[in-house]
């Protein structure tokens, strides 16, 4: 199963399945495609959400953790998600978006 990427507002996205979100986050070389088997096993009990962030896209000042951090945040409270689950595949960056969330739950 390939992954489709959905547009809306300024973001890029994909979003399988129904339940609870499971969030993803790739990492700095992290592709699409590692994620296919991730969403083809978990979209069948949860809903799938990843945001593509814009590493290379953004402003070079902005490309750093805060900035991503920010992107997040503007992702979450634009699909207006709730209690999730992130998972990611790279350490340094989940541990960056956690506090974040953690913010975000208990403001919704």
């Amino acid at each position: 199963m390939s992954l489709r990427v959905k547009e809306e507002k300024e973001f890029k996205y994909v979003d399988e399945g129904q339940g609870q979100v499971l969030m993803l986050l790739h990492g700095l070389f992290g592709a699409l495609s590692n994620w296919e088997d991730v969403v083809n096993r978990f979209s069948k009990n949860f809903r799938v959400i990843i945001p593509m962030l814009p590493i290379y896209d953004m402003p070079i000042k902005e490309a750093g953790l805060e900035g991503l951090q920010k992107f997040v945040e503007e992702f979450v409270a634009m699909k207006k998600l709730h209690d999730m689950i992130i998972m990611g595949n790279w350490a340094d960056m989940l541990d960056c978006y956690t506090p974040s969330v953690i913010q975000i739950k208990w403001r919704s």
